[in-house]
């Protein structure tokens, strides 16, 4: 019992300087973290191992997103009444990332409003882009925390001028996303900011643990 608390405690002080470093311009957190672990390696390590995490995800999704270009190019747009594989009722459009578009929908076989992410017919035809949306769908089903969405299924809908849409369907969370509150108060102080960035750390945290156990090499989240 001793030995899990100690680790506990431990892994809040990893997470902790990882969301400082985080706070810091890049070309100043290597000294910072050196000079915050004070000395003791073990600990160094797994701090420049979650911000080595983080950076290339970063990075591959900025790169991805400049590459889609806009969010209307590639858009499926689907309208509120239509309905996706005889059962998913579109109920309004939420977000649209990288890799697809997200809707709120009413399940007309359980009764239950709930999400689906579509993949967007652009990343579809691009070689590699169907294999990360399976990759993620994989994932996310089998990762257990509260900074991660759970993932239900995946289903495709066929439309009738634009091919086929893969999406799967996930939980619908309530309340307002952060480039809402971010609109409407301003940018966050690091004070403000630190809660988040420690949800994801836990969160991808979370997926790179679960990645490694079965089988997934490279994880990116959106």
């Amino acid at each position: 019992m001793r030995e899990k608390s100690h680790t506990l405690t431990r892994w809040e002080t990893v997470k902790d300087l990882f969301a400082q470093a985080l706070e810091l311009p890049p070309s100043r957190r290597d000294a910072f973290i050196e000079d915050a672990t004070d000395g003791d390696s073990t600990l160094r390590a797994d701090v420049f191992r979650m911000v080595g995490v983080f950076q290339p995800a970063n990075r591959f999704f900025s790169q991805f997103c400049q590459d889609l270009g806009s969010a209307a190019a590639g858009s499926w747009a689907f309208l509120p009444d239509e309905v996706l594989a005889g059962r998913f009722r579109i109920l309004r459009f939420l977000a649209s990332g990288g890799m697809g578009e997200v809707y709120a929908v009413h399940d007309l076989e359980l009764g239950v409003d709930i999400a689906i992410k579509v993949l967007r017919p652009d990343p579809a035809s691009r070689p590699g882009m169907l294999d990360q949306f399976r990759t993620e769908i994989r994932l996310a089903r089998t990762v257990n925390s509260p900074y991660v969405c759970r993932v239900y299924d995946v289903d495709r809908h066929r439309t009738r001028d634009r091919g086929e849409a893969s999406f799967f369907s996930m939980e619908l969370l309530a309340g307002e996303d952060l480039l809402a509150r971010i609109r409407r108060e301003g940018p966050l102080v690091p004070k403000q900011a630190r809660p988040f960035i420690r949800q994801m750390a836990e969160g991808l945290s979370a997926a790179h643990q679960q990645a490694s156990c079965i089988g997934i090499s490279r994880v990116a989240t959106s």
